[in-house]
Parts: structure tokens; C-alpha cells; sequence
């Protein structure tokens, strides 16, 4: 059926088309399995032609594969587990491990509802694709909330916050290690709050409803999205309102690791006796520090590539340590 595959690939390598979906299921040296599918795959003139740049490996059984991969605030690299087009490592785009993406504590893209609980009189708005924690009305507060059952030690948070529409208060924040839900920016819930005062017009970081650090920051309820950063390394605590090094928030918590030890991370903003709607969407939490993962049997690998497969690559999958060949294909 399919031209340009040797002999001996062909003998471990078994493929079937059916309709618009080519599947390999390939029978692997050294007793490891996967199967491997590339949907919007058709039977064409001269093979297969391959149309999508989506790749999915089932790691049906045998060896785990040990620190296969590693994330690091988003972003990918192969370790053991190498997978080349043509002879060139791929660079994996918004990779999924057993369905969650990859390295990210928390995703939202807002393109369906928050996995996160929303709280008082925030709202999911699913024709706009953002979270509204308030309207512009008097004495609101809202929350959309997360519970991580390990918290990390070290994190970065990115997102997106949108104020204005009212009369001119009061905060959007980010907040973490809570044991409580903070409905002010200085509650005292047991943790850190991050937050973006546009009534005050400051940067602010409280912990425990204490304020530890500010720095002066205007126009952030201008009615315009901005992009928020947040990185918590070990003590070290950085604040920036898009990407503004001259206006960022930078303080060290000698008494940070005595502190990380709650629950409760999200998102909050309130009203006062001012007013303005607050908005969040694009919400990213990662790790700092590397994370590495193994590959064992049952696990989901999912992937894109920056350009599809076309007729005349190769795709190989290898196992470092043993050296092992997973998955070889002559797409001709």
C-alpha cells in the first residue's frame, strides 16, 4: 500500500487507512509498544499524504521510559525520549501529557469555562471569552479560585487584566498560599496577595493583609487589556504590568519558605465606594524549576509540530538510554 518503505522497517511496522485516518501500530525492539495516530491523513495518488502537523503517542505497555521529557515555564525538551522529523529533533508546540497541557498548573485560555471555582460576583463569559470578577457597582468582590493540593515551591504566573467603566477603584490581584478566599487585596488570608491597585495607583504586595512592598504604577483602569507577570523563585518576588521593567515590583521574603505551605491560588478584585469592572483572561501558572517527566505504560503524549508532515519525511521515536528505536516511518 504504501511505496518507499525497506523491507526491514516494514517488518516491524504495520499500517492501516481507513477513510481519513491512518494509523501505525508498531510492534518496537526491546518490548516496548506504542501506537502512534496522525489524524486528516489520507490515502493519496502516490501514499499517504499527511495534512496535519498533530502527533499522538499511546504508550501501550512494557518499559517505563525514564525522564522522557522536561518542562520549564511552558516550554519543552526531549531528554530520553527523542522524536525526530528527517534526522532533526522536533520541537514539540503546546504538548499535552495524559490531556492536561504540559508544565502548566493552571491554563485558561477562556475558550470554555475555568476549571477553577468563581466566587461572589464573578461570572465565566463565555461570549467574550473572559472571567468578569465585578461590575461596575458599588462594595463587589470576586474570585475565581484554585485549590493545589502540593504547592510549588517556586512559580510564574501570566495574565491578562482589564479594568475601567466606572468611577475609579479599586484592585485586580493574584493570590497564593491562602489558607482563606482574600475578598480585599488586604485580607488576612494566609498568604500573598499580588496586587494591581489602580485606586491607589501601585504595584502591592501584602502577605497575610500586611504590606510588604509597592511601587508607583498610573493607568492601569484605562479600559485597555494589560499583561501581568508574576515570578515567585524561592524568596525572590517580581511583579511587572506589560513587561514595564521601570515600573516593576521587585522585593526578597527572607521568610518565604515558611510561607508556601497553603492551598488557595486565583484571581480577585473588589469595588468600594469607587467603582470599575474587572476583567481577567489568558491565565498561565507554571513552574520555575524543571520538571521532568517519565513515560509509562497507559500515558498519553500529544503534540503538535510547527509545519505538517509532508511525503519524503521520516519520523523516528528513540529511546536514549538502550538506544532503542520506538517508531520509524518513510511517509513516500
Amino acid at each position: 500500500m504504501e511505496k518507499g518503505v525497506s523491507p526491514l522497517i516494514a517488518e516491524i511496522i504495520l499500517i492501516a487507512a481507513v477513510f481519513s485516518i491512518a494509523t501505525a501500530v508498531i510492534v518496537v525492539l526491546g518490548g516496548v509498544s506504542f501506537s502512534v495516530r496522525t489524524l486528516d491523513a489520507k490515502l493519496g495518488v502516490d501514499g499517504f499524504e499527511w495534512g496535519s502537523q498533530r502527533l499522538v503517542i499511546y504508550h501501550l505497555g512494557g518499559d517505563v521510559i525514564r525522564e522522557a521529557f522536561e518542562s520549564r515555564e511552558g516550554s519543552f525538551r526531549w531528554k530520553d525520549l527523542v522524536v525526530k522529523r528527517t534526522g532533526r529533533e522536533v520541537e514539540p508546540l503546546n504538548l499535552r501529557f495524559n490531556g492536561k497541557r504540559l508544565g502548566y498548573l493552571i491554563y485558561e485560555d477562556m475558550t470554555s469555562a475555568p476549571s477553577g471555582t468563581l466566587k461572589n460576583s464573578a461570572t465565566y463569559q463565555a461570549e467574550n471569552g473572559w472571567v468578569r470578577l465585578t461590575r461596575a457597582a458599588s462594595n463587589e468582590n470576586g474570585q475565581l479560585e484554585y485549590v493545589l493540593g502540593t504547592p510549588p515551591a517556586s512559580f510564574v504566573v501570566e495574565f491578562q487584566l482589564w479594568a475601567g467603566g466606572g468611577t475609579g477603584g479599586n484592585a485586580t490581584w493574584f493570590y497564593a498560599y491562602c489558607g482563606s478566599t482574600p475578598l480585599w487585596e488586604s485580607s488576612q488570608a494566609g498568604g500573598y496577595v499580588f496586587a494591581y491597585n489602580e485606586y491607589s495607583d501601585n504595584l502591592e504586595l501584602y502577605y497575610n493583609g500586611t504590606l510588604l512592598y509597592s511601587v508607583r504604577k498610573t493607568g492601569m483602569d484605562d479600559g485597555r487589556w494589560h499583561d501581568a507577570r508574576i515570578v515567585f523563585d524561592d524568596k525572590v518576588i517580581e511583579m511587572y504590568i506589560d513587561n514595564e521593567y521601570a515600573s516593576r515590583l521587585r522585593y526578597i521574603d527572607y521568610q518565604a519558605g515558611g510561607r508556601k505551605n497553603k492551598t488557595l491560588f486565583g484571581w480577585g478584585a473588589r469595588t468600594g465606594g469607587l467603582t470599575n469592572e474587572h476583567r481577567v483572561r489568558n491565565l498561565r501558572m507554571s513552574y520555575v524549576q524543571s520538571q521532568v517527566y517519565d513515560f509509562s505504560p497507559g500515558d498519553v503524549l500529544e503534540f503538535w509540530m510547527k509545519d505538517p508532515l509532508v511525503i519524503g519525511d521520516a519520523i523516528t521515536i528513540s529511546y536514549l538510554p538502550q538506544n532503542k528505536l520506538l517508531y520509524m516511518n518513510d511517509i513516500s
